[in-house]
């Protein structure tokens, strides 16, 4: 007969309820032990009371256990928090452009996929997959280098967090074999003082659309910004202080503050044009729109004319290579060239550096190009002291 003190149920011993719910007593205490030997195997230590009780419930069917994410729903679960980040910081162009070559990089695993036959998991990403999606990237498209290493890092990065979730614990990623793959730096040009001269007096009254093309390119060429950092400029960047101008940003991709005194004419014309705008500065297209108009504008200009010869790695292939300089103009052209023809003038790198927030050396001077003439020139000079 069952009776009750104190809020709790009695049973006589040996009663038929006792003996069902000793056994049942006895069900939950061997499944807690298995659940604590099990848990202490994989993870050397001792879970706590909280995952013990979370785990005992799955294990006693008291809760549903959750799904375990497969590679590509994991993939999309990371962009799903990137773009959220990104929307959080105010939708920067910076972060916009990497959501971007993360999608680019679910695509590619998705193509590959398919061609390989082998449906892509946590456990299957090894090093035997890792040569063969090189292998199909480097052959099969043909990608360069560059593009090649940006779809690497951006797998081992996904992977990372998988990692740091909980979702695998599979590191074939994190081993030396698991790498980038060498690559040369593409070829780029960067625009002398007097070519920059040319597109900046180009009558592009014509053509507004044009017009605001090549004013933010000499901006970027005068400031050496960022194309992001254009993007952003306004009027709160403008600082006037005893008759001196200054641009102060903060940059998109180091977070580091720069000024940049407004000293060439060029910038302090353009500034003057735009003061009465609504940011003070134009308002670049995107990226796409300004490299295509570019290209447009720098047709026109007779110092761009000239043929450039260059090899090019394509896929495992070296290919020979020969554009007219107007066909090379990106909107990096602008921030290239600024460094170039500061580092031609003799200011020291560690200098140009505070304008260019270049955290190191080495990628300071992937910026700087010099063609044989610059280093001839120096070489005389030096010679001549």
């Amino acid at each position: 007969k069952k009776s009750t003190k104190s809020g709790r149920e009695y049973f006589k011993p040996g009663s038929p309820k006792a003996l069902i719910k000793h056994k049942k007593l006895r069900e939950i205490e061997t499944a807690a032990r298995d659940v604590f030997d099990l848990f202490l195997l994989n993870e050397k230590l001792a879970p706590d009371p909280e995952t013990l009780e979370r785990l005992l419930n799955v294990e006693l069917k008291r809760v549903e256990p959750q799904k375990k994410l497969t590679f590509f729903e994991f993939f999309e679960q990371c962009l799903e928090r990137r773009e959220k980040d990104m929307l959080n910081n105010g939708s920067r162009t910076t972060g916009n452009t990497t959501l971007t070559k993360y999608k680019q990089t679910r695509r590619v695993l998705r193509e590959f996929e398919v061609f390989d036959g082998k449906r892509i998991t946590f456990n299957s990403i090894d090093i035997d997959f890792y040569h063969r999606w090189l292998d199909w990237m480097l052959d099969d498209l043909e990608y360069k280098p560059s593009n090649v290493n940006k779809h690497i890092g951006n797998l081992k990065k996904v992977l990372n967090d998988a990692l740091e979730v909980g979702i695998t614990d599979n590191t074939t990623h994190t081993k030396k074999q698991f790498r980038k793959i060498s690559e040369e730096p593409a070829f780029a040009i960067a625009l002398s003082n007097e070519e920059i001269d040319e597109v900046f007096q180009l009558d592009l009254s014509h053509s507004p659309r044009l017009e605001r093309v090549r004013d933010c390119f000499v901006i970027e060429c005068c400031t050496g910004l960022r194309y992001g950092d254009v993007s952003e400029l306004n009027h709160k960047h403008i600082i006037r202080k005893r008759e001196k101008t200054y641009i102060q940003i903060r940059t998109q991709k180091t977070a580091k503050p720069v000024t940049l005194p407004v000293i060439d004419e060029r910038l302090k014309y353009l500034l003057d044009k735009y003061r009465d705008s609504d940011r003070g500065f134009p308002k670049p297209y995107t990226n796409q729109e300004m490299n295509r108009e570019l290209k447009k504008i720098g047709q026109r200009c007779e110092q761009l004319q000239k043929v450039e010869y260059y090899t090019e790695q394509k896929g495992r292939q070296r290919i020979d290579m020969e554009k007219m300089r107007w066909e090379l103009l990106t909107t990096h052209t602008g921030r290239r060239s600024f460094a170039t023809i500061l580092y031609n003038k003799g200011l020291p790198p560690q200098y140009i550096m505070l304008l260019t927030a270049h955290t190191t050396e080495a990628s300071f001077f992937k910026y700087v190009r010099i063609t044989p003439t610059d280093f001839v020139e120096a070489f005389e000079k030096v010679m001549m002291r």
